[in-house]
């Protein structure tokens, strides 16, 4: 196997891990080189202020070596009903994600 497909299975075997939390800071000095893909609603207005995102991917990007990380970031003072509407939006988005 050469280099090119090397990374190619890499990649394909990834788990796709969805962290659902305040808004991920990519200006972060110990993950400014990290993809982590921003998954974005128009029905939940996030402060990007708060850090238990960034804290939270922190920890478990320690944990899980081989991961595709995604953000969809929310605000801590979410009603029940939207954070259904948030529940409802992931199952129904286009990835099939292995750990939210």
């Amino acid at each position: 196997m050469n280099c090119k497909e090397s990374l190619i299975v890499e990649k394909k075997n990834k788990i796709k891990v969805l962290i659902i939390d305040s808004y991920i800071s990519k200006n972060h000095p110990k993950i400014l080189n990290d993809e982590i893909i921003e998954i974005k609603t128009d029905f939940i207005n996030v402060d990007t202020n708060l850090g238990h995102g960034t804290a939270i991917y922190g920890i478990l990007r320690k944990k899980i070596e081989i991961a595709q990380f995604y953000s969809l970031p929310i605000n801590d003072n979410l009603s029940e009903e939207q954070l259904i509407q948030v529940l409802d939006y992931v199952m129904n988005y286009n990835i099939t994600f292995d750990m939210i």
